[in-house]
């Protein structure tokens, strides 16, 4: 009897693409069963991803446009349109993302969301009524202003001179204008915030504390950026006459989920729910499925939080079918990592080999780990 398993990872971050996980994972399995059949899907929580996700599964209209990346950098971007439902997806990562810019450049101090604004705002000029922005794989901290300056929001200092924010000035928006013309625009769709993490904007587990470090960011910018967001929140505050700051998700993508929320009472929806509900997961899992395999690249406490691994198991285990995790490495114990519900982790830092060594080896460790799992487990 020819066997089913189901692959569902999620990227290795900096060394392999969701795809190329899974090419690895039939070839290693394949060596244990040779009869083994598959159902495979490329997985996304919005970050990175996220539209090439989307395109394996539905047929898209791809708009290519000239964007900008966060420094300001021309570059070239795309989104999707879905023309039966007349909505937009956009990846912030395309034009925003930290895998645009080199290790030397990356510093959240000085990056923007303005080239995710451009795509936005050209989405709205053709037309669309629903936008959906995966808001995940950032490389700023301006609280998706930049997204807004794009959109026509001005934002002043105290001497009355607009710029376009950062997370170096956000300090220093004394006020903003918003023209009639640029509400009427960003009421006229629905905006949906597709994201997984759950943190809120400001604290230890706000969106400096957590995320500006792995963005470039050290001690002293990290507290500028919290100093700055929180004395932008006031003026913000003041203006919508909200507080959006303590509420789930608003500190993902270096607050965009904040920024979001309180320019467009935009929705937050969960990636992995809107991917699953394209994909019809009940009746994939109709069938005699042996194994599910989702991972990602490190296993950690952030996975805990909300990230795609942590989605996906959630909602998973009710089809009491044994969930593998595959990583790169794994730095939970058994304890914190069983709160998963999945069966075992096979982390290819077991191996023995170091951490340069399985970034750049990823593809083969896959193959050997998994094809040594099966053969000791099943056997």
């Amino acid at each position: 009897m020819r066997v089913r398993y189901l692959l569902l990872p999620d990227k290795f971050k900096g060394s392999l693409t969701s795809k190329e996980v899974i090419q690895s994972l039939k070839k290693g399995i394949v060596k244990f069963d040779p009869k083994a059949e598959f159902q495979s899907y490329i997985i996304s929580d919005g970050g990175e991803g996220f539209l090439e996700s989307l395109e394996s599964l539905i047929d898209f209209k791809r708009i290519e446009i000239n964007s900008k990346d966060s420094l300001h950098n021309q570059i070239n971007s795309y989104y999707l349109i879905d023309e039966n439902m007349n909505r937009a997806y956009i990846e912030l990562a395309k034009s925003s993302g930290l895998v645009n810019l080199a290790n030397e450049n990356r510093n959240p101090l000085y990056t923007s969301t303005y080239g995710t604004g451009i795509e936005i705002n050209d989405a709205i000029e053709k037309g669309v009524e629903e936008i959906f922005i995966g808001i995940g794989g950032s490389s700023t901290n301006d609280l998706g202003l930049g997204i807004f300056s794009a959109l026509g929001v001005v934002f002043l200092d105290k001497d009355g001179d607009e710029f376009i924010p950062t997370g170096h000035n956000l300090h220093a928006i004394s006020r903003l204008i918003i023209s009639k013309s640029v509400k009427s625009k960003i009421k006229k769709v629905k905006w949906f915030i597709v994201n997984d993490v759950k943190n809120i904007l400001f604290g230890e587990n706000g969106a400096a504390y957590t995320y500006a470090k792995q963005k470039g960011a050290n001690k002293s910018e990290i507290k500028e950026l919290e100093s700055g967001g929180n004395a932008v929140h006031q003026v913000l505050s003041n203006y919508f006459k909200k507080d959006y700051s303590k509420i789930e998700g608003a500190g993902a993508a270096g607050g965009c989920g904040y920024g979001l929320k309180l320019f467009t009472e935009g929705e937050f929806i969960n990636g992995i729910d809107l991917l699953l509900k394209i994909i019809d997961i009940d009746s994939v899992l109709l069938e005699d499925v042996k194994y599910i395999f989702t991972g990602e690249g490190q296993i950690d406490h952030q996975t805990l939080k909300g990230k795609a691994v942590y989605s996906l198991t959630k909602r998973l285990k009710k089809f009491n079918i044994p969930i593998l995790l595959i990583c790169g490495n794994n730095i939970l114990t058994k304890n914190e990592w069983s709160l998963l519900g999945v069966e075992n982790i096979i982390s290819l830092s077991d191996t023995g080999h170091n951490y340069s060594y399985c970034m750049k080896n990823a593809k083969q460790l896959i193959e050997e780990t998994v094809e040594n799992y099966l053969k000791t487990n099943e056997s």
